[in-house]
């Protein structure tokens, strides 16, 4: 097979169905769909073996563990035998033409990553009450100027349902040492080596609901960790060197983040993280009143 669907999956046996499904109804049908289950303790399992017996392209790994996130991601890609991977969150869901239209996007830009707009949807109304995207239009170019914006201004590029790559480049698989930025990490390593190709068309939806990963990351204040871990690894790049605002919007938005996070957590220093450490005080007022300002709306 060309592309492996791969699901990374802990205890969203109420989503799976609908994620696997979609998975099933590409336009593109060179594809294996490959459920690697985290130890999940809910119906998990249940659900994917009605949709083996369905379908002989889905396939059910057990892992021997329950193991991080970031653990069960790089599991899904060894498992992969296909030359592309598509990754699809157990609680997502693709447009049928998502694989055939990145897979164009990729081969026509000689890009080594292909990303797509996401529509996000509320998962108590069904309803789709949003967009994100990298960028207005269509997009191909340098992958050292799509990860650099993405360090400055957030993950653009999205989250792993958005993207298609090859197998063989991302190998090395993901980063254990982030909690929640594992893909943003992968997507700034493949743009080291090559182009980046952008669809702006919402081929797929990104569920929003509170057991999502990221607002738990949020809560717990890992997010925070992984920005400065992200920092250490990509700031002094050469290729990474921004204007004096960008260097001053990632320092806000540290400060932004560490406002977020439970107060116990507000000791740890992230001064080795911060482009302009004086101001770093500064930093942190503006981003606590604008914190109490949005809550207060």
């Amino acid at each position: 097979m060309t592309v492996s669907i791969c699901i990374p999956a802990y205890n969203h046996g109420r989503f799976l169905q609908a994620a696997i499904e979609s998975a099933r109804a590409q336009t593109f049908r060179d594809i294996e769909i490959v459920v690697s289950d985290n130890r999940s303790t809910d119906d998990t399992a249940d659900v994917v073996a009605q949709q083996v017996r369905e379908d002989s392209r889905v396939r059910y790994e057990l892992a021997p563990q329950h193991v991080g996130m970031a653990e069960n991601f790089s599991r899904c890609l060894a498992l992969a035998r296909g030359e592309y991977v598509k990754l699809l969150c157990a609680d997502d869901l693709l447009e049928p033409a998502c694989v055939e239209k990145l897979l164009g996007a990729l081969s026509s830009a000689a890009a080594v990553l292909a990303g797509c707009a996401r529509a996000l949807l509320d998962d108590a109304s069904g309803r789709v009450v949003g967009s994100a995207r990298y960028a207005r239009g269509d997009w191909s170019g340098p992958g050292e100027e799509a990860a650099r914006r993405c360090f400055y201004y957030g993950n653009l590029i999205g989250e792993p349902t958005a993207v298609l790559f090859r197998r063989r480049d991302a190998a090395a698989g993901f980063d254990s040492r982030y909690s929640q930025l594992v893909d943003l990490d992968l997507w700034l390593r493949l743009l080291e080596h090559g182009r980046f190709a952008f669809v702006d068309e919402p081929l797929c939806r990104i569920r929003v609901h509170p057991a999502q990963v990221t607002r738990q990351s949020a809560a717990s204040g890992r997010i925070t960790g992984d920005k400065r871990q992200l920092f250490l690894d990509y700031a002094r790049k050469p290729y990474m060197r921004g204007s004096a605002w960008q260097r001053l919007l990632w320092d806000f938005r540290m400060a932004w983040s560490l406002q977020r996070e439970p107060a116990e957590r507000r000791a740890t220093r992230f001064d080795e993280a911060l482009y302009f450490p004086r101001l770093w005080g500064a930093m942190r007022a503006g981003a606590a009143l604008a914190w109490t300002l949005r809550r207060g709306a």
